[in-house]
């Protein structure tokens, strides 16, 4: 990368990476701080991320159902609100339905896929975690994913 990497996860059911950070390039390919990796080191170009503003990503990991999560500093991405939290389509486009949670505040370091109380699937998140949509969360939150 041309700039500093936050954090990489890997998901052993996709064999995908993700690479978050400030960078601008990954071995040559133009992208905004989040890039999807192959396992071989591949990069997925069929993941484009879009535009932050004002902050940068500091973790993003591929979810098994085929989205991608990101998390960071940023209070827009593609010139929409979206302040601190992401749940992109496997191209990098953020659709409406899946991005409705309010605020994150904090930092996420680590994402585990699991269930809520309902059974429906659900991420846990952990990390300096203050909030999420202005409700304390004391470092670890569990957001249910209904679609």
């Amino acid at each position: 990368t041309d700039r500093g990497i936050s954090n990489i996860t890997y998901n052993a059911t996709t064999d995908k990476l993700a690479i978050a950070g400030d960078f601008k390039q990954v071995a040559g390919f133009t992208t905004n701080g989040v890039v999807i990796l192959n396992s071989n080191g591949v990069i997925d170009q069929t993941f484009n991320f879009g535009v932050l503003e004002n902050g940068t990503a500091y973790f993003a990991y591929p979810l098994t159902n085929g989205r991608v999560f990101v998390q960071g500093s940023f209070v827009k991405y593609n010139g929409i609100d979206r302040t601190g939290i992401l749940f992109l389509e496997a191209d990098g486009t953020a659709k409406q339905e899946y991005n409705n949670l309010g605020n994150l505040l904090g930092i996420v370091n680590t994402l585990i896929e699991t269930t809520s109380s309902l059974g429906n699937p659900a991420i846990l998140l952990g990390g300096l975690i203050i909030s999420v949509d202005g409700k304390t969360t004391g470092n670890i939150v569990r957001i249910e994913l209904r679609n």
